[in-house]
């Protein structure tokens, strides 16, 4: 086919060149006419000069003609060669089977690669959005704290109980230095105990503010630490989400290993083990 376009592209440029002379003689022939009142005898001139042109053009068409179709001849005899050798080549044959083998490789490649990429895809959306429900959920709890120890509530009515845990509550923040801070709310967490000796549940306190909150953890350390045997003791930490309570439990349990192993002074800070400095101490 390339040689095809060649020969076309041959005649195609004579054939230019036969206008462009052409177009040349037109215009002399024009030239000419305009001197014909200057010269005797430029008319018989001009017509002798015009059939000789005409004469050369002629044969330079003739022979631009015999040149495309020679061109034509050997292309088309070129094109039955090559279709009988694919008809009947096994070499051909295996070639096209080849090509046919690598676009299929090709297509199954393309495949997976989307297929994969939609897995991605899917798999870094999943993640933003348990991303953005995580930081919507620790939204929810930053104003409030989990207390642990405080005594369950003996009255008879949900209501009572919730007032006996404010008044409980207030006690608490007063001891702490803490008469400022407001408490939007109380809520007991988990099912009641029937038992009167059983464990009290965990309260959750919601504080007007971040600010306020902050304040309730930071006196939250004057409050005794917990110590083997002792029923009921008090302490409070940031309310936190269920994949926050699993991070830390992980980090107790790293605590707890690398205290056995000898460290001393180890504290859980911003989600990270450090050693308690040196005020912490005292």
């Amino acid at each position: 086919m390339q040689t095809k376009s060649s020969g076309n592209d041959l005649v195609l440029d004579m054939l230019a060149q036969l206008d462009k002379e052409l177009t040349d003689n037109m215009n002399a022939i024009d030239l000419r006419f305009c001197k014909l009142e200057e010269r005797p005898g430029a008319v018989a001139e001009l017509q002798e000069h015009i059939e000789h042109k005409m004469d050369h053009l002629k044969t330079a068409i003739d022979k631009g003609e015999e040149i495309q179709k020679r061109m034509e001849d050997k292309v088309q005899s070129f094109l039955n060669t090559f279709d009988n050798k694919s008809a009947n080549s096994d070499q051909v044959i295996e070639v096209n089977e080849r090509i046919e083998q690598k676009v299929d490789q090709l297509a199954t490649s393309v495949s997976k690669t989307v297929a994969a990429s939609d897995t991605a895809e899917n798999a870094v959306l999943a993640k933003l959005r348990e991303d953005k429900l995580e930081d919507e959920e620790i939204q929810k709890r930053k104003t409030s704290i989990i207390i642990h120890g405080l005594v369950e509530p003996q009255s008879n009515t949900p209501d009572d109980r919730k007032h006996e845990d404010e008044d409980t509550i207030e006690t608490l923040f007063h001891s702490l230095n803490l008469d400022d801070v407001s408490v939007n709310n109380v809520i007991r967490l988990g099912k009641r105990p029937d038992q009167p000796d059983a464990k009290p549940r965990p309260v959750k306190v919601v504080i007007a503010s971040e600010e306020q909150k902050v304040r309730v953890l930071s006196k939250a350390k004057n409050l005794p630490r917990k110590q083997e045997g002792v029923v009921n003791t008090i302490f409070m930490h940031q309310d936190l989400t269920p994949k926050q309570r699993k991070k830390r439990q992980e980090l107790v349990a790293e605590l707890k290993e690398r205290q056995s192993q000898g460290e001393k002074n180890l504290i859980i800070v911003n989600w990270k083990i450090v050693e308690r400095k040196r005020s912490d101490q005292n």
